[in-house]
């Protein structure tokens, strides 16, 4: 053990983490250890949905596409080489969302796609289909938060130019 490595060592015997010891927390251990994840959560949150150019200067895609880390858009011809993804998860956990339908996620891949002429597909979330769109559809969970990650596959240079339009997430009626 290195003499810098002392300090943390004593932080985590605190914690009940102590090396060649079986990990069996005191109850105000576990208080602790609960807490630390519930904090933690709350700081992770907090910084991944409050992302500022001023902040993280690469992780917001263009001026005002409303996406973050953007990995593709939905208009004509994504620049992806192999294929593009997009994928709901739930806010609370920051899992892949957990619904009926028991699929979290569509790409370019998949069978039953509806493209429209121009290239372009138009996806829907939300916790019920629209009419005649179910299959460019991901359920989401009535009364529950998602954000959804999309990306790309071999990504072109006009996401890394960001010359690519990206457009907002839409609510429609």
């Amino acid at each position: 053990m290195a003499d810098r490595d002392r300090f943390f060592y004593a932080w985590l015997k605190d914690l009940g983490i102590e090396k060649g010891k079986p990990f069996n927390p005191t109850i105000y251990q576990k208080e602790i250890l609960f807490e630390g994840v519930k904090t933690g959560m709350a700081m992770a949150q907090a910084t991944a949905f409050n992302k500022t150019k001023e902040k993280f200067t690469s992780s917001l895609y263009g001026n005002d596409s409303g996406w973050e880390d953007a990995m593709a858009g939905m208009d004509p011809n994504p620049p992806a080489a192999l294929f593009w993804s997009i994928t709901v998860y739930d806010i609370a956990n920051r899992l892949i969302i957990q619904n009926d339908t028991r699929r979290s996620d569509l790409s370019s891949r998949s069978e039953a796609l509806v493209t429209n002429t121009d290239g372009s597909v138009d996806l829907y979330f939300g916790p019920e289909a629209p009419k005649g769109n179910e299959n460019n559809w991901i359920q989401s969970n009535k009364g529950q938060s998602f954000f959804v990650y999309l990306r790309l596959y071999g990504p072109e240079q006009a996401y890394f130019d960001q010359t690519f339009p990206m457009n907002k997430i839409e609510k429609i009626k």
